[in-house]
């Protein structure tokens, strides 16, 4: 009868434990933005814990110039007021659903500007195991046994530590607080940098049409908080802040510097159209030399045109022609890549070929007067040859 008995009185305390912590679930819905009323009624009031159990929290999210142009959440009632039945004071807990995560970093757009003063309330759930501890071990009860074992007897002497009255005054215990103000990952899109916790200032390259950079950033501790400024609307002159206030208020501030990207330069060097204006020149874009013959000039009048726009040329060596003159185009691309094409000039003297005209006339006026010549004393010999005979 006894065991009987201690088994309903268990049966007993985990049914009214279960009443407890039923107000809510899991699967119970919160909200980002509800009335001061539903708030309170959302909060769950159970004030102890026999196991575990799902219980509801209303939160407080503040805007005003004493929080610097960034929200501040407050619980109205903190999450040490669900206490343990088993006298396990800081219980595991998880946050099982968050209807404020939207109540982070700047809340006016910009953290520089002064902000307007709101209130919002919002909603979340929290799980909580007696049996465990924050860290997840599992609770061991302040209640022992010690059991002292001689040669001659064997004693034992149980030694009990009994709770105060609730609301009995304990003695305080000084924490410290965390001082880590690392972050843990840093991520941006759009963009690219390596991370690294102990470098705090990063240079990326965007576009010129980018206005806003998603940045991801977490802390190493979870009780560090990270506000995010200049991400939004952003100038490529200010750089992006993340600022890591630590559990002790000491704070590390990342830099993210902004440039913009150069755009691409292009390569093309090359000529779509070479003539030469009179001659035929038989160009292609990609034969860089050429042999032309041409007359008594002393220029050429050339066309040229680049197949980029954004490239330029230069004609050297197109004035006082001669033979064996060489007319250069060199063409330079964007990127100040360059091709040159070059066109030999082969040209006859006008000297020679005036010396040589002179020389054709003299010679053969020099026969014709020599068969003049010839012909001339024939006939005064045979003149001659007919006075003798008479």
């Amino acid at each position: 009868m006894k065991k009987i008995g201690l088994i309903l009185f268990g049966l007993l305390v985990l049914v009214i434990g279960t009443l407890n912590v039923d107000a809510v679930n899991q699967n119970t819905a919160v909200h980002s933005n509800m009335t001061w009323a539903q708030c309170l009624n959302f909060h769950n009031n159970s004030k102890t814990i026999t196991t575990r159990g799902y219980f509801g929290h209303c939160v407080e999210a503040s805007c005003s110039s004493t929080t610097g142009g960034v929200w501040e959440t407050r619980t109205f009632a903190p999450q040490a007021f669900h206490r343990c039945s088993n006298g396990n004071r800081s219980p595991f807990q998880q946050n099982t659903k968050n209807g404020c995560s939207s109540y982070r970093g700047c809340c006016t757009g910009n953290c520089n500007r002064t902000p307007p003063g709101r209130v919002r309330y919002c909603s979340r759930i929290i799980f909580y195991d007696c049996n465990r501890t924050s860290s997840g071990a599992a609770f061991v009860p302040r209640n022992t046994t010690t059991v002292r074992t001689t040669s001659r007897t064997t004693t034992r002497r149980v030694v009990t530590t009994t709770r105060p009255p609730f609301g009995t005054t304990r003695p305080t215990t000084t924490v410290s607080k965390s001082s880590n103000n690392n972050l843990a990952s840093l991520t941006v899109t759009p963009g690219q940098l390596t991370f690294n916790p102990n470098t705090t200032t990063y240079t990326i390259v965007i576009a010129e049409d980018v206005t806003e950079i998603e940045v991801t950033a977490t802390a190493a501790h979870d009780k560090a908080r990270v506000t995010v400024r200049n991400n939004k609307d952003i100038d490529v002159e200010v750089p992006i802040t993340i600022t890591v206030r630590a559990e002790d208020n000491s704070r590390k501030v990342y830099t993210i510097n902004l440039s913009y990207q150069e755009p691409e330069l292009s390569s093309n060097s090359s000529l779509s159209v070479l003539n030469i204006v009179g001659y035929k020149l038989n160009f292609s874009p990609e034969l860089f030399t050429y042999d032309l013959r041409i007359g008594d000039v002393d220029r050429l009048d050339i066309e040229v045109k680049v197949e980029d726009e954004n490239a330029n040329y230069q004609v050297v060596g197109n004035a006082n022609l001669t033979n064996k003159s060489k007319i250069t185009i060199t063409v330079t691309a964007e990127d100040g890549s360059k091709s040159t094409y070059l066109i030999n000039i082969i040209k006859s003297s006008s000297d020679i070929v005036g010396i040589l005209i002179i020389i054709v006339i003299l010679g053969s006026a020099a026969f014709v007067g020599f068969k003049l010549f010839s012909q001339f004393q024939m006939k005064v010999k045979e003149k001659e040859s007919t006075y003798e005979y008479e």
